[in-house]
């Protein structure tokens, strides 16, 4: 257990690598910039005090127990389209029922699939958009 309630991953990093937030049981609030690719296996393992966490369009995959034990998740949003999850990626978030994602998304199919409520989203993502 560590005494971090909340963070921000810049988007320097690419990955949110194995563990690294293992059994953070305070852990709260976490932003993800766009940047991150992927988030391993363990990422978020047993972070009983998130209740929901918004996963930035750039993720590509999510890992084996990523967010496993996270008892108090309700709600998932993630912006990408085609985004590999792990099947076991959500193992004992017994709370957890909503996924928030696009229409027609990879995120869309695994709600559909593992019986969750999908709720699609109207997002749009500009990368780089140049200023006039």
């Amino acid at each position: 257990d560590t005494g971090i309630t909340s963070i921000t991953i810049p988007s320097s990093l690419n990955s949110l690598e194995k563990g690294v937030f293992n059994m953070c049981t305070n852990l709260s609030s976490v932003i993800i910039l766009p940047g991150i690719e992927s988030i391993k296996e363990d990422c978020f393992c047993g972070c009983e005090k998130l209740t929901k966490i918004e996963i930035p369009e750039t993720v590509t995959s999510i890992g084996w127990n990523a967010f496993f034990g996270c008892k108090n998740m309700e709600e998932i949003t993630i912006l990408g389209t085609n985004v590999w999850i792990s099947p076991e990626a959500f193992l004992s978030c017994h709370n957890l029922k909503t996924f928030k994602g696009i229409a027609g998304s990879s995120v869309e199919q695994f709600a559909k699939d593992n019986g969750y409520e999908f709720v699609p989203i109207e997002y749009d993502y500009y990368p780089f958009r140049a200023m006039a």
